[in-house]
């Protein structure tokens, strides 16, 4: 006699299911519409199994989640950096893989302003890596784009703002206009711009080679700005402001950090 576990694959196609009985191998024979199978074998399909149930239950709440964003209208969009924490990514709204990072920034400002006025648009700590411009839609009011202060770093491009009325708060510009010529690029662009406020942000840049850039700059008739507690500062002696306006008698410009007393 030889007593063991006998191991059976029994019915066909996906109608097909594995088990084993025990008894005299010399003596059971397996039950109609069951095959015989070898240990290893069943091991497998018992393996294969589960990670299908394992998948098919993270499909499920992948899906649930997805419904989930869709329905509950949020005040906030959250755009995770790369390098953010996988808590992070998991509750955001939008994820950055570190390259042409502006997409995911831009597609969350037009979330926004299809959503509706009072909803904004937060950005995690870490970096994000630009190829071109953040830029506000054409259609934004009372826009809100922050960050974390420092911890904010937005590298490679910068932020265009049109539209009244919106803000753009704690971001951090490492290398604002970095191989680009004079007047070509800065930090912060107000275009056609009313009634925004600019605050909070620290903006730096190099004018080593000569060439002279805004941090945060009014254009095409931007007006009744505020340029607020940001800090702003620069290494080298080229000529251009760190702020230019348009209309110096209706934009202020007050507590920031670096500003020239000249305005």
């Amino acid at each position: 006699m030889a007593y063991g576990n006998m191991y059976l694959a029994c019915g066909t196609g996906a109608n097909t299911y594995y088990w084993f009985q025990w008894g005299d191998l010399d003596i059971i024979t397996p039950p109609e519409g069951c095959v015989q199978i070898t240990e290893e074998e069943y091991t497998a399909a018992l393996a294969a199994e589960q990670a299908a149930q394992e998948a098919a239950a993270a499909a499920a709440q992948a899906a649930a989640e997805k419904r989930r964003k869709m329905s509950t209208h949020s005040p906030e969009f959250l755009v995770s950096s790369a390098s953010a924490t996988e808590d992070t990514k998991y509750t955001a709204s939008y994820v950055c893989d570190g390259t042409d990072d502006q997409e995911q920034i831009n597609a969350a400002l037009a979330a926004a302003v299809a959503e509706g006025t009072g909803v904004s648009v937060a950005l995690s700590g870490g970096q994000f890596h630009l190829s071109g411009d953040v830029v506000f839609p054409s259609a934004s009011a009372g826009l809100r784009l922050s960050g974390r202060g420092a911890a904010t770093v937005l590298a490679g491009g910068g932020i265009v703002v049109t539209g009244p009325g919106n803000v753009v708060a704690d971001l951090s510009i490492p290398d604002v206009g970095e191989g680009l010529a004079a007047g070509t690029a800065s930090g912060i662009v107000l275009d056609d711009a009313t009634g925004c406020t600019v605050s909070g942000n620290h903006l730096y840049t190099d004018e080593t080679d000569g060439a002279a850039r805004s941090l945060v700059r009014e254009v095409n008739g931007a007006t009744g700005n505020l340029i607020s507690g940001n800090f702003l500062t620069e290494n080298g002696t080229a000529s251009a402001g760190l702020v230019e306006l348009t209309s110096p008698g209706t934009s202020r410009v007050v507590g920031n950090v670096g500003v020239p007393d000249s305005l």
